[in-house]
């Protein structure tokens, strides 16, 4: 099976890192299964976008620009957009393209249907509801971004969606049918530990030498619950003098009120917040955490498919988080992880202090953490889920020509 992906993600290396490991770790996974896959990244990637930093956004100079201007320069990228993913096909040659739904892009479904082509779609997100809930400063045209979505995802042969949540939100919204829609989470490797070695230079190097770490990976960005952070420092720190807090990431828009805050209460010693890392260090960053935290706020929808979840999961440490979404179908509250009801903070700075007074408690759920992971929920179980899934789209798009190539025969006799 011959597979041409598109993708149309800006910032690879800094702010779409996350979105990045999924179609790598996937198709990687599918090629060793032994088909072949090209992937495609069509958007031009800032200056510096191949070093091991991330990109400044993208901004017109005047704000008036900014705001109208936005949306329809994401239109107009379906013209360059058409034409290069052509090339790639007749290039390429593939049985089938995946495409991943985007803001105002239907460049792959005119491109699947003049070729001939079934169309897969990776829906991680839902890009018009993004839009218009997290981008209120740019002018979005009523109706438009609703028009071409539905066009899109009507049109495909198959969806592949990240979480139950955004396949039910993409059945109501749109009137598609449950079963053209599949979930396939995203997933984490199961690697050798770090060695002890490293771990130790890595506290060395951050000063956490005979702490008790409880980290944090990920932007400093609202949806991330930095507040709930910010809560639990509060009352974590003055409980237990060997706790030290090791934040890992960069941006967002909450950033600054975490430097406040640690500048404020004097807690530069407590806390350490370190910026952006290259995504080839984070093992080892991870690897000498001993409590890990994902304190999601409470959200009316939910649709995340964290991956930083799995690779805490993956890597044998203890999650601390709320009880939401498909993190609350993954964790087990006290047998792989502590779950805490979401807009519960106290509950969350609770469970930290649980786990940073027992040890074994912290083993036995990171093992079994990792043991989760590596029932059902490594890449190699996603590549195959979308093995069969692409294989059934194949099969059903050829039994289609054949009827209408019996049907044009037939009125031809």
């Amino acid at each position: 099976m011959r597979l041409l992906y598109f993708n149309y993600l800006y910032d690879l290396r800094g702010a779409s890192i996350g979105s990045v490991i999924k179609p790598l770790k996937l198709f990687s996974g599918l090629e060793r299964l032994g088909h072949v896959v090209r992937l495609c990244w069509l958007r031009d990637q800032p200056a510096g976008s191949e070093l091991d930093e991330p990109a400044a956004p993208r901004r017109f100079r005047s704000p008036l620009m900014r705001r109208f201007f936005h949306d329809p320069k994401i239109l107009y990228e379906n013209i360059r957009f058409l034409g290069e993913e052509r090339r790639q096909i007749d290039a390429f040659h593939p049985d089938l393209l995946v495409s991943r739904l985007d803001l105002y892009l239907f460049s792959a479904m005119r491109n699947a249907a003049g070729r001939g082509l079934p169309l897969v779609l990776e829906a991680d997100c839902p890009a018009v509801y993004e839009a218009r809930t997290f981008q209120p400063d740019y002018w979005h045209p009523p109706l438009l971004a609703e028009c071409i979505e539905r066009k899109v995802v009507r049109a495909a042969d198959h969806i592949v969606a990240q979480s139950l949540a955004l396949k039910k939100y993409l059945v109501s919204q749109y009137s598609v049918r449950e079963d053209k829609i599949d979930v396939v989470s995203n997933g984490a490797d199961i690697v050798a530990d770090v060695p002890e070695e490293r771990i130790r230079r890595v506290r060395e190097q951050f000063g956490l030498q005979d702490k008790i770490v409880a980290g944090f990976i990920g932007s400093m960005s609202a949806w991330h619950g930095i507040e709930n952070l910010l809560k639990i420092f509060s009352a974590v720190i003055p409980r237990n003098p060997s706790l030290h807090f090791f934040l890992v990431g960069q941006g967002g828009d909450a950033r600054r009120s975490v430097e406040r805050y640690i500048a404020e209460k004097s807690l530069a010693e407590r806390i350490t917040l370190q910026g952006f890392v290259p995504n080839e260090q984070i093992p080892e960053l991870l690897a000498a955490m001993d409590i890990v935290l994902a304190p999601y706020p409470q959200m009316p929808f939910f649709y995340f498919s964290p991956v930083k979840i799995f690779e805490y999961m993956a890597a044998a440490k203890p999650v601390v988080s709320t009880r939401i979404g498909q993190i609350a179908e993954l964790i087990r509250s006290g047998e792989n992880g502590l779950l805490c009801d979401s807009g519960q903070w106290p509950d969350l700075a609770e469970g930290v202090i649980a786990l940073a007074r027992d040890p074994e408690l912290r083993h036995r759920l990171g093992q079994q953490a990792r043991a989760t992971i590596a029932a059902s929920h490594t890449w190699e179980h996603k590549a195959r889920a979308w093995q069969e899934i692409c294989a059934g789209v194949l099969l059903n798009h050829s039994r289609r020509q054949q009827a209408q190539s019996r049907r044009r025969t037939g009125l031809s006799s």
